[in-house]
Parts: structure tokens; sequence; C-alpha cells
């Protein structure tokens, strides 16, 4: 299954949904891979609240999903929330 969105939020919001719905972590993790697979730029990406798909998977408490992206060689670990939190703020509140 591949999800494609123009409107950025709509597509963040298809996931979570997704995610909410599937209680395996296994599946989330392959959904991630499969969108990231195809739409690679979307490793950075931020909501209209400047979280990055690390902070998002940080606070849901998505262990596989940290692993996985800490491993993309192209992600940006220092980039700053709306507020100026960095991922690891977000891990330590």
């Amino acid at each position: 299954m591949i999800i494609t969105c123009s409107d950025m939020y709509e597509g963040r919001l298809a996931v979570r949904q997704l995610r909410g719905e599937t209680d395996c972590e296994e599946q989330n993790l392959r959904l991630m891979e499969l969108i990231l697979e195809h739409q690679h730029d979307l490793l950075n990406k931020s909501t209209i609240d400047g979280r990055t798909p690390l902070m998002i998977c940080i606070d849901e408490g998505f262990l596989n999903g940290i692993e996985y992206l800490l491993k993309q060689p192209d992600l940006v670990r220092n980039a700053c929330d709306s507020t100026g939190n960095t991922a690891i703020h977000h891990a330590c509140m």
C-alpha cells in the first residue's frame, strides 16, 4: 500500500490514523519504510508546529520507528521545532 497526499498535514493525519487503527508496530515500521522509499524527502519534513518524523516517533513512543530513522544517513538530527526543541528535548520531556 502506498499513500500519497499533496497536503503534508493531511498525509500525516492519515498515517497517524492508520497507526492508531493498527496495533502492530511491525506493520507501522513497514509502512514508514514504504513511505520513505517512495518519498525520501519526507524524512526531514516538519509539521506545522515544526516537529519532524523523528520527533513524532519520540513523542508517540514508537521505538522501532526511532531506531529506523536514526539509521538513515540523511536524517537531520538537530532540527528544531517551532518552540526551539530538538529531538533530544522531545526525548527528555
